[in-house]
């Protein structure tokens, strides 16, 4: 028989090149979004105590007040100035760690990464400050008065790793790297958890984060974890506590693996809905400006 399909680990992260620009786009056109979204009327005009974060095109029943007729003059159409006020909120932007977070190609961690950024980068620009968590590594914190806060990102986001295979030691409760939301999250307005669906259990989470307004979860898993491979000799293996199982992958193994996966999906879904919480599920394979939406839930 050949030898069991070997999957390849990923323990650390590396940021490509054009990282930089495509956060830049992706912050600037769901920033948009989002302030239209949650804010962007009366409640967020231009007065004492706000601060100025940008602008966007003028919408039937806004406030003629709020029309920025400087810019308006530069273009074909009204834009509005958007504020918030200067009692900033707090983001909380939480990743696992854990080594199952290697597993790929590619690895969860550099996508939940490059996720990382994208909401550290989305909260610095609409005037949040916005503590980034990764379990082993000091809270890093970000707001837009510090100067060079990209570069910052970049260099803070790809000194993260994996914890080493075994590290962990045995899953018999499934608890290994489970949910750690960096420290109280008293006063966060936005709590943002990327990790492995089996990291934690949905009550736990949402015991820890209950008094947190917007809770948004996004569970990445490998191309192979969503469907398993095509039926063949393969090898499972254990990140956290490196035990494997090679087996033959039949039909029925792979029916009850997908019905398993299904569940706990289910679980996580119905409990973030109960909650009034965002949560979805999704490849590491897909861009991150995908992955970032699907947890904002846009």
């Amino acid at each position: 028989m050949a030898d069991p399909l070997a999957l390849p680990f990923f323990s650390r992260v590396a940021l490509g090149a054009d990282y930089g620009a495509r956060l830049e786009r992706f912050t600037a056109v769901v920033g948009a979004e989002l302030a239209r979204r949650e804010g962007g009327g009366r409640s967020a005009l231009d007065g004492h105590g706000l601060e100025f974060t940008g602008h966007r095109p003028y919408r039937a029943g806004d406030d003629p007040r709020s029309i920025d007729w400087s810019v308006t003059a530069r273009s074909d159409r009204p834009f509005v100035r958007l504020s918030r006020r200067d009692a900033r909120e707090r983001w909380r932007i939480a990743v696992d760690t854990s080594a199952s977070m290697g597993v790929g190609p590619p690895g969860k961690l550099q996508r939940a990464a490059e996720v990382a950024g994208a909401f550290v980068l989305l909260g610095v620009r609409r005037g949040a400050e916005v503590e980034l968590a990764a379990r082993g590594r000091p809270l890093a914190r970000f707001h837009r008065r510090v100067s060079g806060t990209l570069a910052r990102l970049v260099t803070e986001l790809e000194a993260w790793t994996t914890d080493a295979p075994g590290a962990s030691g045995p899953r018999s409760d499934g608890a290994a790297g489970a949910f750690d939301p960096g420290g109280a999250l008293r006063g966060v307005a936005r709590f943002v958890w990327l990790g492995d669906p089996f990291a934690s259990a949905p009550r736990a989470f949402f015991e820890a984060c209950e008094r947190v307004p917007a809770r948004h979860v996004l569970h990445l898993c490998a191309p192979h974890e969503l469907v398993a491979p095509a039926a063949g000799a393969i090898e499972w293996r254990d990140a956290e506590s490196e035990r494997a199982l090679a087996i033959a992958l039949d039909a029925g193994a792979r029916g009850a693996y997908a019905r398993e996966l299904e569940a706990r999906i289910a679980d996580w879904s119905d409990a973030a809905r109960r909650h009034g919480a965002r949560h979805a599920c999704a490849s590491s394979a897909r861009p991150f400006e995908d992955l970032a939406r699907a947890a904002l839930g846009a």
